[in-house]
């Protein structure tokens, strides 16, 4: 009778508790929403049931304006224009705002003897469309360094090599790597 009961507890307590985590942080979630909404000063009634339900209102509203902001032609250009150029925020804003495809290369940032012999190679992204002068290929870049993020404003295209990753893969491994 003993081994039954204890048997009946097993079988509950499993359900039980993966049912009692999504619960437990559901209430963790909604005390601390009141208690964000109470420091901001955001409460307007002291019933929670209100009170919390305003907080996540606000919060929604104000993430939708802050995404119609980045979708806006003017913020983009003013963003490209001014922030490109910071070393983290450039390459988040250029992933966020910038309307194009994410190319990722790497680009030799200190020299080697030959391009066999190496040098330094680091991640980058190029930042605008290369264009020729006197027969050479220049890129803009944004290198990804877990040592230094940089803007390179004239690359030749012999120290940048192409990275053969899908637009994905390239996101997933800048992301990955942390260096944005």
């Amino acid at each position: 009778m003993l081994k039954e009961f204890w048997s009946r507890i097993k079988l509950g307590a499993i359900p039980l508790i993966l049912i009692s985590i999504p619960i437990g942080l559901g209430f963790y979630l909604w005390g601390r929403i009141d208690a964000w909404g109470r420091y901001l000063h955001l409460n307007l009634t002291d019933n929670v049931f209100y009170d919390v339900p305003i907080c996540l209102s606000i919060l929604l509203v104000a993430v939708w304006l802050l995404g119609s902001l980045f979708k806006m032609a003017w913020f983009k250009n003013f963003g490209e224009k001014y922030f490109l150029k910071v070393p983290v925020i450039g390459g988040i804003l250029f992933v966020l705002i910038i309307d194009r495809k994410l190319e990722l290369v790497e680009v030799r940032t200190a020299p080697g003897v030959n391009l066999e012999s190496g040098g330094c190679w680091e991640y980058a992204i190029i930042t605008k469309d290369p264009w020729e002068e006197k027969g050479i290929w220049w890129y803009r870049v944004h290198t990804l360094g877990l040592t230094s993020n940089r803007l390179l404003s004239r690359v030749s295209e012999d120290i940048v090599l192409p990275v053969n990753k899908s637009q994905k893969e390239a996101l997933l491994t800048v992301i990955s790597m942390g260096l944005l």
